[in-house]
């Protein structure tokens, strides 16, 4: 595509949606495990919790594969061809380990049991080096191809997207959790992305839905 004077995307916002899911995740099999066995009430919320993380994760993938791969398969074909099978094969390993983690997880839900628990925390457990190859693969590979072949405005078009499929009570919760996740200079790359107004309504929301629901899920 010509550039020209159009504003290429600032891809950096992914690492700080990717710094949130690696830690978020690798934080799963020990919150799983702290759940006293047949604790149905306790085993309840960290399944609630589970379900959040899977829906944040699903959202963002298939915002990609709607908005973001068919743009660069279209513009740079000859740097993409190479990623297409490791990427597509890595999306469905990652989502197959997230279906049995989310179905687990529903069910564990309901009993708090012993077993279940000790299941749901290995499939988390085995989804972890699945999820970092990939993000780890995305910021080597696809970053820089995003910010040489996507506008701002595209860019901004999946960030939307994914945004749109959560739904609206959980997403001060969802930009909390980034937020927690993140140092300033990130904070300031997501506050740069979205428009005054609505920053300075949606930052101090989140803030306070996250600690809320961090206060919910890690009990003191």
């Amino acid at each position: 595509m010509s550039q020209g004077s159009t504003t290429m995307a600032d891809s950096r916002d992914m690492v700080g949606v990717h710094n949130a899911f690696r830690n978020e995740y690798a934080a799963l099999p020990d919150l799983i495990r702290r759940v006293p066995a047949d604790n149905a009430r306790r085993a309840a919320v960290v399944a609630e919790h589970i379900a959040f993380v899977s829906l944040l994760l699903d959202a963002h993938h298939t915002s990609e594969d709607d908005l973001l791969w068919p743009k660069l398969h279209e513009r740079a074909p000859h740097e993409v061809q190479p990623l297409v099978h490791t990427m597509e094969e890595q999306h469905h390993r990652i989502h197959a380990k997230l279906d049995e983690l989310t179905v687990g997880a529903k069910r564990w839900g309901t009993t708090g049991d012993r077993a279940g628990r000790d299941a749901l925390a290995r499939t988390a457990e085995e989804l972890l080096p699945l999820l970092n190859e990939h993000l780890s693969l995305e910021e080597a590979r696809i970053l820089a191809l995003i910010d040489r072949y996507v506008t701002d405005r595209e860019w901004k078009e999946v960030a939307a997207a994914g945004n749109r499929k959560i739904p609206g009570p959980q997403r001060p919760i969802a930009l909390g959790m980034l937020l927690h996740h993140n140092d300033a200079a990130m904070e300031a790359v997501f506050r740069d992305a979205v428009p005054k107004l609505l920053w300075l309504a949606a930052r101090p929301l989140s803030s306070r839905a996250w600690r809320k629901y961090s206060a919910r899920l890690n009990p003191s």
